[in-house]
């Protein structure tokens, strides 16, 4: 256990200090913000059309985030941790699987959590001044520690600004959340705020097998694999209710290794007369969705190679 405490908190430090994610995270922020937009060219009355936007920008931001946080190098100090004392090959795969994880999850919060709240249930999303005040606080004062701890302390500003981010737009979600549009505090969550917070834990949870299957195909064959691997993930889940049949005819057994994402993508359920989902539904689906992905690293686990007893990526110890 403590091999593997170290290789996850190393590969966690290691991700958190790519400024790739930074960047990504800054992108999906800056696509939501520009969501609401569309209620200001007369779509005032869909705000579902907004939030499923909203909603793919967060999925596009998880995914982004997943990527780089799955395919990151390796870093010097786990480098050194490998060299200093045997790891076995478990405890490499899983604990940077679980540092990787660690960092994309506090990526996609800071994503998620900021959704919440320039998406939150108002009477004019575009025009609701007070949620784009607290967006806009959260990532400023975000970006101010990172280049506090950057100058100060010498240390890395990617890493101080995604994690004081992800407190921020916690912060702010809760504050959003905790007062009424009109003024006032709210006795309780709208339905439609919701119906919204279960769409986003839906859509965290199958950013989750991405990363999983980034991973895996990492650390067997490579960053580009892992790539790849998330692309094909990404694309046979979001067309598998379309063409599930057509997988389950080929001999080998690929409609078990792809998830079905139209089941659980929360966009469809902003349209129609559903008000909220049952919890249930969203218990099992993300149950679901975290079962394909521990399923998608025991496959990893399985094929991972090891040298000497030390766990290694495969190409960099020359097997394979």
């Amino acid at each position: 256990m403590r091999s593997f405490g170290a290789v996850a908190w190393r590969s966690f430090a290691g991700a958190l200090r790519e400024p790739a994610l930074l960047v990504a995270v800054l992108a999906a922020l800056c696509l939501l913000a520009l969501a609401p937009l569309g209620t200001a060219f007369g779509f005032r009355e869909q705000q579902g059309l907004v939030r499923d936007i909203g909603l793919s920008t967060i999925f596009l931001g998880g995914i982004l985030a997943a990527m780089v946080a799955g395919t990151q190098r390796e870093s010097d100090a786990l480098r050194a941790l490998v060299m200093t004392r045997p790891i076995g090959p478990a405890a490499y795969f899983l604990g940077g699987l679980a540092g990787a994880a660690l960092a994309g999850a506090v990526a996609a919060a800071a994503i998620a959590c900021m959704g919440a709240v320039l998406l939150r249930d108002a009477p004019g999303l575009a025009f609701d001044g007070e949620s784009w005040v607290y967006a806009a606080a959260a990532g400023l004062l975000a970006l101010g520690a990172g280049a506090w701890r950057s100058f100060r302390g010498g240390r890395s500003f990617s890493s101080g600004a995604l994690g004081a981010l992800c407190v921020l737009s916690a912060a702010a979600a809760c504050v959003a959340f905790a007062r009424a549009p009109g003024g006032g505090l709210r006795a309780a969550l709208s339905d439609a705020d919701v119906l919204l917070l279960q769409a986003e834990v839906l859509t965290l949870c199958a950013g989750l097998a991405v990363l999983s299957a980034v991973w895996s195909g990492s650390m067997l064959l490579g960053r580009p694999c892992g790539i790849l691997a998330g692309g094909a993930v990404i694309v046979l889940g979001q067309v598998k209710e379309s063409f599930g049949a057509v997988l389950d005819a080929i001999p080998l057994p690929l409609g078990l290794l792809v998830p079905n994402f139209q089941l659980v993508w929360g966009g469809d359920f902003f349209y129609g007369d559903i008000t909220v989902l049952p919890w249930s539904f969203v218990a099992r689906g993300a149950a679901a969705l975290c079962a394909w992905a521990a399923g998608a690293a025991l496959l990893g686990l399985t094929c991972f190679p090891c040298r000497s007893g030390r766990g290694v990526r495969a190409l960099e110890s020359g097997a394979g």
